[in-house]
């Protein structure tokens, strides 16, 4: 054969054998590769799932849940899901921050702002899966005072240097507030909002009625380091910034009188709140290095002073009624931190223990000591069963079944 034939010949048997190889490779990947996978489903690659099945690799693992693309809001709770969450003495409802948790007038749920972006927001009361009501959006927001009837709520928050402030009804009317608001309360009755101002160093209590219209004036104190609580129709308590380092003063202003009397101080460390029918005044006060944290409890009417036998701040304790008290109680507290100072401006934290106070006779049960929470924001229905608060660690809003 001479040489031309035989490398025509060499070159087909080559061209031969790459078609077969072809071929079988083809053959071996439709033999073993899977059938395509369901919409959804990860596919893989194809050589991972060849050289698996030849080598004994294991399958390619599938991707982490997609969460919902952003807009849409994840599916509600079932009623299976529901009931199992009933079950459940302590649930968390959020998994971000929320701000100025409140219930409702039915006690049915608890509304509350999303600390990033202030949607207004609604959750159930074993509902993992909270539901938006607006879509405000306010950087910086730094708290809501609702109003008793809870159809509105004041807004604060900052911007650059500046406190802004606006009434925010129903869930989309906006009614804006003057700058720089010291402190606001709702009268008892929901129909009117108090706020204090500084002007001509001096500082004003104004008066508009629940729509922000109607402003007026109607008592200026030099004492412009104070914030207000609207007790009854008629009266008002100022108290002073809390600090160790100052003593502090708590005073009643009588509308009708004109009276502006001192009831409380002076105490270091003085913090307040006041009973749901305003005559009790609860506080808390520290000796001159921010130690020896007391709780007490004032009646207004009897001028009468209890001290209770637990160490805590009255902003984590709440009100089911006037005849029941809850309260946030720190575990131990460490002879190095000076209170209020560092635990308010958050270079603390306190795990805590919820207590039961009854005012009548001055008695305390413990009803949740688990876990490490820093409980603020607390919030009680009226028949004791639910009970719910902020865990001022991440700001996560969490619920307790009492009963």
């Amino acid at each position: 054969m001479d040489p031309f034939a035989r490398k025509k010949r060499i070159i087909y048997i080559t061209i031969m054998l790459a078609i077969a190889l072809i071929a079988a490779v083809f053959y071996l990947w439709h033999s073993i590769a899977p059938p395509a996978p369901p919409a959804g489903e990860y596919p893989g690659g194809v050589i991972e799932r060849i050289f698996g099945r030849i080598f004994g690799a294991p399958e390619p693992s599938p991707p982490p849940p997609m969460l919902p693309p952003e807009g849409l809001s994840p599916p509600p709770p079932t009623d299976e899901q529901l009931k199992i969450n009933e079950q459940k003495q302590l649930l968390q409802l959020t998994d971000f921050a929320v701000i100025s948790p409140a219930l409702d007038t039915k006690e049915e749920l608890i509304l509350f702002y999303k600390k990033e972006g202030g949607d207004l927001m609604a959750s159930a009361l074993h509902s993992t899966v909270p539901e938006k009501r607006s879509h405000l959006t306010v950087v910086g927001l730094l708290g809501a005072l609702w109003a008793p009837t809870k159809t509105r709520a004041l807004l604060h928050y900052l911007d650059q240097e500046d406190m802004k402030s606006f009434l925010h009804i129903g869930t989309s009317t906006v009614v804006l507030f003057p700058f720089n608001i010291k402190s606001s309360s709702w009268s008892p009755s929901g129909k009117e909002v108090a706020y204090t101002l500084l002007k001509d160093n001096q500082l004003d209590l104004i008066i508009t009625d629940a729509s922000g219209k109607n402003a007026r004036v109607i008592f200026r104190t030099p004492l412009t380091d104070t914030h207000i609580q609207w007790l009854t129709n008629d009266t008002f308590l100022f108290v002073g910034a809390p600090s160790f380092r100052a003593e502090g003063y708590a005073f009643i202003y009588h509308r009708t009188s004109g009276a502006f009397t001192k009831i409380i101080g002076p105490l270091r460390g003085l913090m307040t709140r006041a009973s749901p029918d305003g005559a009790h005044i609860l506080f808390s006060y520290v000796n001159s290095g921010g130690k020896n944290l007391t709780l007490s409890r004032y009646a207004i009417q009897k001028d009468e002073l209890v001290n209770l036998d637990i160490a805590t701040l009255p902003e984590k304790c709440a009100w089911a009624h006037t005849d029941a008290l809850y309260c946030a109680v720190p575990r131990f507290i460490t002879s190095e931190q000076p209170w209020p100072d560092q635990y308010l401006r958050g270079e603390i934290n306190s795990q805590d223990k919820i207590v039961r106070i009854t005012p009548k006779d001055n008695t305390i049960e413990t009803i949740f000591d688990e876990g490490a929470y820093d409980v603020q924001d607390l919030f009680i229905t009226a028949d004791e069963n639910i009970l719910g608060f902020v865990n001022r660690y991440d700001g996560t809003l969490w619920r307790i079944k009492i009963k």
